[in-house]
């Protein structure tokens, strides 16, 4: 209860800031750390979008786009495969279209810090290329 507070007031201050600023990368960038915490993925990944929209080389917000798809979709098998037991192929390939989303956000981000400096992306690039079977 007192976390939820804490971030709907986080929420609150980052949205205010946008209104007077829509081109705050950061305020965007938080609103969108808050909906991730919540697990309200598209709402994360349109606010880390803009925060990128707003400065294309911004690392974070380009590697939390991706985080987003990869929770997007660990989160829809999951729902899925515990509905059904098995995917169908349809289930499968809105599963690829999420991981493959991912990717190439996740490429985006090896391409801004080629060495890992400011973000661990390769251990997760690795796992999404061999879901994708790369």
């Amino acid at each position: 209860e007192k976390i939820n507070h804490y971030f709907d007031s986080i929420r609150d201050l980052a949205t205010e800031e946008i209104k007077k600023r829509p081109d705050n990368k950061r305020a965007w960038a938080l609103k969108g750390e808050i909906s991730m915490q919540n697990k309200e993925w598209d709402e994360a990944i349109a606010c880390f979008r803009q925060a990128v929209a707003i400065d294309s080389s911004y690392v974070q917000a380009v590697y939390d786009v991706g985080i987003c798809y990869v929770s997007k979709a660990e989160e829809l098998r999951d729902s899925l495969e515990d509905s059904r037991h098995k995917l169908t192929k349809s289930d499968a390939n809105r599963i690829k279209v999420l991981y493959q989303e991912a990717r190439d956000w996740l490429v985006r981000t090896a391409g801004l810090d080629e060495n890992g400096q400011l973000i661990e992306w390769k251990k997760i690039l690795d796992q999404v290329n061999k879901v994708l079977g790369l």
